[in-house]
């Protein structure tokens, strides 16, 4: 059981969702490639190495700070769509607990509420358009239903797995935002590649806390 989120759990958590996107990266650019620009994995992939720069770099002692940071690094970086989304999502966390508050399971819940909130006003996308969202909202959900049982482990497990039914659920969808829109009916039965990366996310979290 884990009842906090100290530095070590952060950076294993960041660490372990950079690795499981770099060992999917490939795959994410395949399918990509049929209803999008054939370059999501590869961008993603360049984003999580800023991302893990910006975790060495600290600082160690104040969470807050360096969740704000990691989201200015990625907030910067000229990758599409990629950076504004992966960016408000850190500065949403960020935003989501005071300075030298200690992570706990109610905070954590907290954090992730106001990460979908600073995503769902950049993305302007909802659930049912075939897009990251519909992955993201389920795994924040799943995540704060948890959030009483003070496990955090228990949480992101949650949301792993609400990540990985929700990027499943866009292959009977139809695209409605980005490139892949533009498919219209020929979306359906492929699944979204930004889902999947949130997916992939999600899982390298539960990992992470679980090392």
């Amino acid at each position: 059981m884990v009842k906090f989120v100290e530095y070590g759990h952060l950076r294993n958590m960041l660490s372990a969702a950079a690795e499981e996107i770099e060992r999917n990266k490939d795959y994410l650019s395949k399918l990509d490639e049929i209803i999008g620009d054939g370059d999501h994995g590869t961008t993603i992939s360049k984003a999580m190495t800023i991302m893990t720069e910006a975790l060495a770099a600290g600082p160690e002692d104040d969470l807050k700070a360096l969740l704000k940071n990691i989201s200015r690094v990625l907030l910067g970086f000229a990758g599409g769509a990629t950076g504004p989304l992966l960016g408000s999502m850190f500065t949403g966390l960020s935003d989501g607990m005071e300075a030298g508050e200690r992570i706990d399971a109610a905070v954590l819940c907290r954090m992730f509420q106001a990460s979908e909130k600073a995503v769902l006003k950049v993305s302007g996308a909802a659930v049912g358009d075939k897009t990251m969202i519909d992955a993201f909202i389920p795994a924040v959900a799943a995540l704060c239903r948890d959030a009483a049982t003070g496990d955090i482990s228990r949480m992101l497990e949650a949301g792993m797995q609400a990540a990985q039914a929700g990027a499943e659920s866009t292959r009977a969808l139809m695209a409605r935002k980005g490139r892949a829109r533009n498919m219209a009916e020929k979306s359906v039965g492929l699944l979204d590649a930004g889902a999947m990366s949130i997916s992939f996310l999600f899982k390298g979290f539960h990992k992470g806390i679980q090392a």
